[in-house]
């Protein structure tokens, strides 16, 4: 999904998701691709229930690990060093989010910049 170029151009976030119909999982990925070296980082994971009803209609459930990722859209901070993404709040049917940051490098758990949003600009001031 939708990449999004560092500031300084080095790095590229791009966000994945996977959903295994047999284990009844979906997991949404933050990964960001090193322009200078190729390698790709994960720097947030969320792993969810994936709930299937008689007619095989999908639907996500609760969170099993992680923090899941909205995969629609990231920003990066000014300095390149940090991803400012979505993740929909926890065990909330009423469609409000969470907006997280975490390190590009994947260095540590992600932190939680504004919670329970119901409406957003997602994006650092630049």
């Amino acid at each position: 999904g939708w990449p999004v170029v560092s500031p300084d151009g080095s790095r590229i976030a791009s966000g994945d998701f996977m959903s295994d119909f047999a284990a009844k999982r979906h997991v949404t990925t933050l990964r960001v691709y090193d322009v200078a070296s190729g390698r790709i980082t994960d720097a947030a994971t969320g792993v969810e229930q994936l709930d299937i009803d008689a007619t095989g209609r999908a639907t996500w459930g609760a969170t099993l690990e992680g923090t899941p990722v909205w995969v629609t859209g990231a920003d990066w901070s000014p300095d390149s060093r940090r991803l400012l993404y979505l993740s929909p709040e926890p065990d909330d049917s009423s469609g409000s989010w969470t907006i997280r940051a975490v390190d590009a490098a994947g260095a540590g758990p992600s932190s939680v910049v504004a919670s329970k949003v119901r409406s957003f600009d997602l994006g650092y001031p630049h």
